[in-house]
């Protein structure tokens, strides 16, 4: 849109925000109003309406939705920026905030607000990313962004994900040499407009956003057909909704019903100009066990390793331990034991300064082989953290303060058998699937348990076998969900609404631990992979009711993995690629076979080495510390660079396994060491 559509339309939003709170105010003056901030770009009271349907989003009809379903009034405030939106809404916080996912963190960080991203707003296709678009003018010669060497860029402002860090990104991609010659801008009509009135040829590309340029002709910032997209970036979150994070959790919950409901009204999404309406936000931080969705998958590592990585901070712990880290981009959380070894401790740290926020700790006597700490990584869900320890402790705090919500034990609750539960102790990790907190006893009557997660009281069970060493992941096969994984000896899939097991495969050589969790290959029909280090890894369909045959449809006996969990990266323009590490890096190909396509021997791969997968880079954490950048596609299995993050490591130390798996937000890294936590910043920072 033009400034001056950009300004009128920026003035009345806010007049009209401070109106509608003090409407809100007046329909309930004993209730204290749920406060929400609007930044979407493509909310009527932002935009203007140059294309007929689009970027009029009826927010009001929102919090009238929201108002009614918590029975409290809503006072809305509409801004550019946070604190604008506050200033509308007559307030100095905000309970909601929904807006573009970059700016409104950039924004939550300059005002200190603590926001965590919960729901996505889906748009008219379904989707919920942005992207960058790197345009030209009609007539400029270059076709694709290899051709702009020497031309200046116009990029957004770095609050603006897909305008500056992924452009950067991708003109890094294409070959082109650093520095870049860039000028930054704050609308992408300013950028495409300057451009445009440039003296030709002026050699500029500008970078705007695929949302903003039907708004670009539609409001005259540039004449119509003047562009031409020569390039595009990796895609980013657009609109996303935050809460505060000190909300209490019974509005938390309500908020959660209320924004999931509205799929289920026609009207709304239309008003909405939404699909589907709003979807659980699965990427922010990493939240428990291998990270979002499970996958051990992120959406950002380095272009390289840098050669001496950057150690924000590092905090000493009293013990050793498997457990993994949970991390949000405000609170790490980490499973320790006490100094005479008799009680679980868990502690939560700021991420930022590594304070300590808060600590739970309880008596948890007992010997396991691999010492006591608790081996499953902490579950963070909807404001609260899922607590498991080794010895069966299973509690729930708020993350916000470290209160203790409810509390159960897997063994006495459940009277699961003595000696059915292993001398390893509970390694899994609690999953969290359609409100269902689902967790492996082990009892011959409660094999598999389902929890509510606000108060732990038993929503189902379901009998079975002992508990298995690895941990559940949700699959959606043929418009069903279920929840697959091993108990002692058998892969299964198991219901989620009702518990009642829909399938089993025993492994045909059987007697291994089935360490690794299955990992979710997309694609249709949806495919489990699994991997064990007698058996190897096997590839399965899956329909409606599980298997869709016994066997397996694809077996490779050169990945068999015996603890670290594969991950699939790729996507479907440059291919899916499993790639898992035994003692090297093995890369197979789920789409023929599991052929195995490259291999890669690096002595820091043995015996145990976790993987985290990015798009076409995979990074292995390695013994001692040591990290390694794969680069990986057609043209095979390239290392990239090496680093150490703990070079304070004996030498007896630095050739041990991590079994540990770390946690990776934003750029930083979090990694149990034998001793310490340290969070270490992966973003090149190298002369």
């Amino acid at each position: 849109m033009t400034r001056a559509c950009q300004t009128a339309w920026f003035v009345f939003a806010i007049a009209s925000a401070a109106v509608l709170g003090r409407t809100a105010l007046g329909n309930d003056s004993g209730s204290q109003p749920l406060v929400m901030v609007v930044m979407d770009p493509l909310a009527a009271r932002l935009a203007c309406p140059c294309v007929a349907g689009y970027a009029q989003r009826d927010y009001e009809a929102l919090a009238a939705h929201l108002q009614q379903a918590l029975g409290r009034p809503v006072r809305l405030g509409f801004g550019e920026s946070l604190a604008g939106g506050l200033a509308a809404a007559n307030a100095d916080r905000a309970d909601v905030v929904i807006g573009k996912a970059s700016v409104v963190r950039a924004d939550a960080e300059a005002v200190g607000a603590a926001l965590a991203a919960e729901w996505s707003l889906t748009g008219a296709d379904g989707g919920t990313d942005t992207r960058g678009l790197f345009v030209v003018p009609t007539e400029d010669i270059a076709e694709s962004l290899d051709e702009t060497l020497d031309y200046a860029v116009y990029l957004g402002r770095p609050e603006h994900g897909e305008k500056h860090a992924r452009a950067l990104d991708a003109l890094r991609a294409s070959g082109l040499p650093e520095p870049f010659h860039f000028e930054e801008f704050g609308s992408c009509s300013d950028a495409a407009s300057e451009m445009l009135e440039a003296k030709q040829p002026a050699e500029i590309v500008a970078v705007v956003s695929d949302y903003a340029r039907p708004l670009l002709e539609g409001c005259g910032a540039v004449p119509r057909d003047a562009l031409r997209v020569i390039g595009e970036t990796e895609p980013v979150r657009f609109i996303v909704v935050f809460v505060d994070e000190s909300l209490d959790l019974a509005t938390r919950d309500a908020l959660r019903t209320a924004f999931r409901s509205v799929a289920t009204d026609p009207e709304l999404l239309k008003k909405l100009e939404s699909s589907i309406g709003f979807v659980e936000f699965l990427d922010e931080g990493w939240p428990g066990w291998r990270g979002p969705q499970r996958s051990g998958c992120v959406g950002w590592l380095p272009e390289r390793l840098p050669a001496r990585p950057n150690v924000v901070w590092s905090r000493p712990l009293a013990r050793s331990g498997l457990g993994g880290i949970a991390a949000t981009r405000t609170h790490v959380i980490i499973g320790d034991r006490d100094d005479r070894d008799e009680r679980d401790v868990f502690r939560c740290f700021a991420a930022d300064s590594d304070d300590l926020l808060w600590e739970v700790a309880y008596d948890a006597p007992g010997r396991l082989d691999y010492g006591n700490s608790p081996r499953a990584t902490p579950l963070i869900d909807q404001g609260r953290v899922i607590l498991l320890g080794a010895m069966g402790h299973l509690c729930c705090v708020s993350i916000a303060t470290g209160e203790v919500l409810w509390r159960r034990h897997l063994v006495q609750d459940f009277a699961v058998a003595k000696g059915a539960s292993s001398a390893w102790g509970y390694c899994f990790s609690p999953l969290v699937a359609d409100d269902r907190l689902i967790v492996s006893p082990g009892a011959s009557d409660a094999a598999i348990v389902a929890l509510d997660p606000a108060t732990g009281k038993e929503l189902w069970r379901t009998p079975g076998r002992p508990a298995g060493y690895g941990s559940l992941i949700v699959v959606e096969a043929a418009g069903k969900r279920q929840v697959v994984g091993f108990d002692a000896d058998s892969l299964g899939g198991w219901d989620i609404a009702s518990g009642r097991r829909l399938w089993e495969w025993k492994p045909p050589v059987g007697g291994g631990f089935n360490v690794p969790t299955p990992v979710l290959v997309p694609g249709s029909p949806s495919r489990v992979l699994v991997s064990n280090e007698t058996d190897g890894s096997l590839l399965f369909d899956l329909d409606d009711e599980g298997l869709s045959a016994i066997n397996p449809r694809a077996i490779s006996r050169d990945l068999m993995a015996e603890m670290a969990t594969p991950v699939v990266v790729g996507d479907s323009k440059v291919g899916r690629f499993v790639v898992g590490t035994q003692d090297r890096v093995v890369v197979l190909d789920p789409a023929r076979h599991l052929q195995t396509l490259f291999t890669a021997d690096d002595p820091a791969c043995a015996t145990y080495a976790a993987v985290v997968g990015g798009t076409n880079r995979v990074l292995v954490i390695g013994n001692g510390g040591r990290l390694l950048l794969y680069n990986i596609g057609a043209d095979g299995c390239v290392l990239n660079s090496t680093t150490s993050v703990l070079p304070a490591m004996k030498d007896a130390e630095s050739s041990c396994p991590l079994y540990s798996h770390p946690a990776i937000v934003g750029t930083r890294l979090y990694l149990r060491g034998p001793h310490d936590l340290v969070c270490v910043d992966l973003a090149a920072t190298d002369d």
